[in-house]
């Protein structure tokens, strides 16, 4: 994958988590959701952007969950 490509991933997602965290406002009952993107092992969730394992750990490690 090249740099410009990798560059417009990371931009599309983090305005995807900022749209999340604009979602969780409206529906504060939903507590945790995430976007898992295969293709850049990222995880998206509301207002942070990281590899799919950490997202998917604090998720699912989560005794709520």
């Amino acid at each position: 994958m090249n740099r410009t490509r990798l560059w417009k991933m990371k931009l599309i997602g983090h305005q995807v988590a900022m749209d999340f965290k604009l979602y969780k406002t409206f529906y504060p009952q939903i507590t945790d959701f995430y976007v898992y993107y295969s293709l850049g092992d990222t995880g998206i969730m509301p207002g942070v952007v990281r590899s799919g394992k950490d997202v998917y750990e604090q998720v699912h490690n989560n005794p709520d969950f």
